[in-house]
């Protein structure tokens, strides 16, 4: 553009649709981690600026390809799609979660937020500005605002910057947040497939909330020698089998459930980490009571020949066990992959029993395991470094493993966490209430301060009764949930059934779970759609919503934004006015239903 050759602006392009349509996943997620998403957004940055309304000079034939007229860097590439990603996996403290290659302190800094107000002023990208630059120390980086940023700025009302709940169908990540606009807590269930400076954590799980890392990842060294030990399976929050890593290369990992309600949200994902024919299966459900009382439900199905251990890390050293007898015990083998505890504990219980970490304002961590006597509890001092400038060389974590021995049979692990302020506990006890044989089929009831809640989760689902102290529960629901609120009648949820029926509360849907054939597919104007061949305005609407697209054993999960009848069908929105997924190329569909009731 500078000195009027054509072919250059043409050969430069090419680079940049490369790295935004190609190197970043169709859905605008990261191939790699939020860290280096965020060094190849700085490599292109200029591009995004310069190539806003860009037209090839008069008469003039590039030798391959078509030539330029508008072209906008911004809206006919799938940059915008790249930088939604980015925004949209933020935690409430407008920082990436340490997943994969990417450290703790990884964000969006004043620049791009300036280019992203200039390019797409929507109310998230001028919140987001508004916010960064009301912080200390924003005036670093601020030299942006004398090319991107309108001068009347400061002066603009905007809204409260808000986060979503949201599935991504290529990335394969899921977020379920709390808080009026998504900011108070962050869960991450991530199942996406190993490549460059991923982790070899498929299923891991991170939560995040009131400023704090409760089940936390460990991220990045960098080159450090060490590196491994934070890359390593044994490291995060995730089953690991017989003692091993999970496989690297070619891993992939699919999610088959998401829903949010304001109360009760649900994310279910499965990984091939151990192989295809290894069931390791996560699901995960959050349940919200309002003013930050919310705690997370999280049910582990895996197989193993040996063992299978549940692994997590607490935040700090700071912890007390209720309800557990530990006594020490010599070194244990957790598999040749690294897992060194020292200072090694054992028990196991019958009964339930809870672990809890304070922090130094008070605030509590609490972990909840129903007791069983197929486990048992190991706790040691494991891996705790996590900067590669060794300024916490020696650093370590309590580690709590759960082991159960190989059964010849799959396992399901189930467990609660809950973080607080105060000395009033939400939770006070976890049960397993009923399982169904070997199917995958479990019932737990959680007792909080408010009654008790009874959530029932089924892999592969069937018509089930239970008989619990608030009377006969039938349902045939993947999913099904009857949660106490504070000073409110019981409230029901069901994905995926037909039916939950309990003295309290009825539900009933015509449809648990939809399947059909796509039609087509398109996307035009910042809009993208599927035309299915049912019509589903009769059956649902698109809020809670997620439509999954399959192809063998692929599956994409897209949240619905809007639906309208046609006459063949409906189309089903995944993108309106520039906000959501591309719809892809598929051939099948699957949408299990979510109905709430009191």
């Amino acid at each position: 553009m500078c000195v009027g050759h054509p072919g250059l602006v043409h050969f430069g392009l090419d680079g940049f649709v490369k790295t935004v349509n190609d190197w970043f996943l169709p859905d605008g997620g990261t191939s790699e981690s939020p860290a280096y998403a965020m060094m190849t957004m700085n490599g292109i940055r200029p591009f995004a600026l310069a190539f806003r309304e860009y037209s090839d000079p008069v008469g003039y034939t590039p030798p391959t390809g078509t030539r330029l007229d508008g072209f906008n860097a911004c809206r006919d590439t799938l940059y915008g799609d790249c930088w939604q990603a980015l925004v949209w996996t933020l935690q409430g403290n407008l920082q990436f979660p340490p997943s994969a290659d990417s450290y703790a302190s990884t964000a969006i800094g004043v620049p791009y937020a300036d280019l992203l107000a200039l390019a797409y002023p929507t109310d998230t990208h001028l919140a987001l500005l508004k916010e960064l630059v009301g912080r200390e120390n924003a005036d670093r980086g601020q030299q942006s605002a004398v090319f991107y940023r309108d001068p009347n700025f400061e002066a603009q009302e905007t809204q409260p910057l808000a986060l979503p709940d949201v599935v991504f169908p290529y990335l394969s990540q899921g977020y379920l947040r709390t808080g009026e606009h998504g900011r108070e807590s962050l869960v991450l269930l991530n199942a996406a497939d190993h490549a460059n400076h991923h982790h070899l954590d498929g299923l891991g799980l991170y939560y995040w909330k009131d400023g704090r890392e409760l089940l936390s990842d460990l991220g990045y060294l960098w080159d450090h020698p060490d590196k491994y030990q934070t890359a390593r399976t044994g490291a995060h929050n995730l089953v690991m089998v017989d003692g091993k890593d999970q496989a690297g290369r070619g891993r992939h990992g699919s999610f088959h459930l998401f829903s949010s309600t304001p109360a009760i949200k649900v994310m279910e994902a499965s990984s091939d980490g151990y192989g295809p024919e290894s069931l390791y299966q996560r699901t995960v459900v959050q349940i919200d009571h309002g003013a930050s009382r919310s705690y997370l439900l999280d049910i582990f199905r895996a197989s193993c020949e040996q063992t299978a251990d549940y692994i997590f890390h607490g935040p700090n050293a700071n912890h007390d066990f209720v309800g557990l007898a530990l006594e020490p015990v010599p070194t244990v083998s957790f598999g040749e992959n690294g897992l060194d505890l020292t200072d090694l504990h054992a028990g196991s219980s019958l009964e339930p029993w809870r672990v809890a970490w304070t922090f130094d304002d008070d605030y509590t961590f609490e972990a909840f395991a129903p007791g069983s006597g197929h486990e048992r509890v190991f706790v040691g001092d494991g891996w705790g470094q996590r900067d590669h400038r060794n300024t916490d060389v020696g650093a370590t974590l309590p580690y709590i493993v759960r082991r159960v021995e190989g059964q010849g049979r799959p396992h399901t692990f189930v467990s609660v966490f809950v973080g607080r302020s105060g000395k009033q506990s939400l939770v006070h006890a976890v049960r397993v209430l009923q399982t169904h044989g070997h199917d995958g089929g479990v019932a737990v009831e959680v007792e909080t301060a408010f009654g008790t809640d009874l959530i029932i989760s089924q892999y592969p689902s069937s018509p089930v009764t239970l008989t619990t102290d608030r009377g006969e529960v039938a349902t045939d629901g993947r999913i099904a949930a009857l949660i106490t609120p504070n000073a409110s009648p019981p409230l029901g949820f069901l994905l995926g059934g037909s039916v939950l029926r309990s003295p309290d509360v009825v539900i009933s849907a015509p449809h648990g779970i939809l399947r059909g054939s796509v039609l087509a597919q398109a996307s035009e104007n910042g809009q993208a759609y599927f035309e299915l061949d049912r019509d589903l305005t009769v059956s649902c609407a698109a809020q809670n919503q997620t439509l999954f697209t399959v192809d063998g054993t692929t599956r994409h999960g897209y949240p619905l934004r809007r639906i309208e009848s046609t006459e063949r069908g409906c189309r089903v929105f995944t993108k309106v006015n520039h906000e959501g997924f591309e719809a892809r190329s598929a051939t099948r569909w699957e949408l299990a239903v979510a109905t709430t009731g009191v």
